[in-house]
């Protein structure tokens, strides 16, 4: 409860300072910025429910909903967006979106005006990762708005770390594309992908399409995916230059679309922030026009480093992605199990890849016909682990028996499926290179997703159960090596489901009788 007895506390919205961040003065009270607020689902709605359902079907038999079907279902009541409306016209905000299906209200107002509505403090920080406005505690709202307010994204602005590979000048002969790692991984033979679209989630950078085209006709195929980018909160496609974000935009488009070369490719940009990657994540799910089956996200963070309000808006989006047919594959991280390229050293799980309403997607490292966990003992290496925010999931509690590190009990594992994680070849702003990381494995498996759709004619939805029950004929189990990092302890890998490379890299041809 806040000092003001009609406000109570937001729930979940609890925030620390970020750890070596340096105080940098004071904001701009009167500099005008865009803030997301979350309302609860209508009456009747359950997500979890209805994920519980759907899951209790044989995947033939189940049927998603329409994204009218879902906005019908579980979208937000205009009676709450009118309240929030109200509270907005008190504190000087104006409504710019109103969004029901995503149950999100976009409100702008100066920074003075937001602190106030909203019972908090920001200032500006600098850090290694970039200047940013910051705040610390929980926020407030009036108890008017204390059962249908679910979150408040933006008031804080702190980036977020990205899961990378370094890239390289030099490209080996033997270096990996989407075509030769589809052969390997025996991707449904008669499948491009076409029918299909497959989302990538970026926080900066961007493409040159005409450059993304020449690298995949380069390969030798007959087609080439149709590209579009869309922007989120006012980001675009930006490219620059092989420095910067561009080698993790170009390197998701070219793997997906050199292994799905008939799909269509949409790239949605959003700034590096949790109330865009939030927002980016909500947009790709409920977007009518495009319609995604598979979305792909290289981008995330240690789990703990989440709100818990941040952390329930991702999940509600991936939830909902599964209820409407969409697979989310997502790069389990590159650093091992510090999750960090830098101190301080820990064992830490990434998020989103943590959510068990994802793939989790892990990396192995090829050299010659051997094939194994991705650890270069130099601070990169496969990201994986047990999560501290959630327990183990149904799916799993067969073959998960693995005791976290840091805390010595059970937990959602992460991840649950790998692939080649390094040796990629790119053409990156005009260069040609080598790169890698989870980062690759993400949108390879949307690519075999995009496949076994169209293999099958419809989608596959929410994967994990049933790739869990083929594990024994879907999967080439990697064992041998760790995902170790750097001053901090990592988990073998062994027969079977472990933390560093889930259940094995996929036999395509086989999961397609599987899901």
């Amino acid at each position: 409860m806040s000092q003001q007895s009609n406000r109570v506390e937001l729930p979940g919205s609890q925030k620390e300072a970020l750890p070596d961040a340096r105080p940098a003065g004071p904001i701009d009270q009167n500099e005008v910025v865009d803030v997301t607020v979350r309302v609860r689902a209508l009456p009747g709605s359950n997500m979890d429910r209805d994920f519980a359902e759907m899951l209790s079907k044989p995947p033939a038999t189940r049927n998603f909903l329409t994204p009218e079907e879902f906005e019908g279902v579980h979208g937000a009541s205009d009676d709450d967006f009118d309240k929030v409306e109200e509270f907005a016209e008190e504190h000087r905000l104006s409504v710019v979106t109103r969004h029901r299906a995503s149950r999100t209200i976009v409100l702008r107002g100066t920074l003075g005006a937001l602190q106030a509505a909203f019972g908090t403090h920001l200032e500006m920080f600098h850090h290694r990762s970039g200047s940013f406005r910051g705040r610390s505690g929980a926020l407030s709202v009036p108890v008017a708005l204390k059962d249908i307010v679910v979150g408040v994204h933006g008031l804080d602005n702190r980036p977020l770390r990205k899961t990378r590979r370094r890239l390289e000048p030099m490209v080996s002969a033997t270096a990996n594309t989407g075509v030769t790692l589809a052969a390997r991984y025996k991707f449904p033979a008669g499948s491009d992908g076409t029918g299909q679209c497959i989302g990538f989630i970026e926080l900066g950078g961007g493409y040159r399409l005409a450059e993304v085209r020449r690298y995949i006709k380069g390969l030798g195929l007959a087609k080439t995916p149709r590209i579009s980018s869309v922007s989120v909160n006012g980001a675009n496609n930006t490219p620059t230059t092989a420095d910067s974000d561009d080698g993790e935009v170009v390197l998701d488009m070219e793997v997906a679309g050199a292994a799905a070369p008939g799909a269509r490719l949409a790239v949605y940009f959003a700034n590096n922030s949790d109330r865009d990657f939030i927002d980016a994540v909500l947009q790709a799910v409920h977007d009518a026009r495009r319609k995604p089956s598979a979305i792909s996200i290289s981008w995330g963070g240690p789990e703990t480093t989440w709100t818990d309000q941040s952390r329930a808006a991702m999940d509600d989006g991936f939830k909902a992605a599964a209820l409407l047919g969409i697979t989310v594959c997502v790069a389990s991280g590159d650093h091992g199990t510090n999750d960090e390229p830098v101190p301080p050293s820990a064992v830490r799980v990434d998020y989103p890849a943590s959510s068990p309403y994802v793939l989790g997607c892990g990396g192995t490292d090829i050299q010659g016909n051997q094939e194994s966990v991705w650890n270069d003992h130099d601070g990169w290496a496969t990201g994986g682990g047990i999560s501290t925010k959630y327990a183990v999931p149904p799916w799993q509690e067969g073959v998960n028996k693995v005791l976290s590190l840091s805390t010595k009990k059970t937990g959602r594992g992460v991840p649950d499926v790998a692939g080649a994680a390094t040796n990629y070849a790119v053409l990156v702003d005009g260069e040609d290179a080598t790169s890698g990381g989870t980062s690759a494995v993400a949108p390879l498996w949307s690519a075999l997703i995009a496949r076994l759709n169209q293999s099958l004619g419809r989608r596959v939805g929410f994967v994990n159960p049933a790739l869990y029950a083929a594990a024994a004929t879907g999967f080439m189990n990697i064992g041998g090596g760790d995902n170790a990092a750097v001053g901090v302890a990592g988990y073998p890998a062994t027969a079977g489901w472990d933390p560093c490379t889930g259940l094995g890299v996929p036999i395509g041809e086989a999961l397609k009788t599987k899901v």
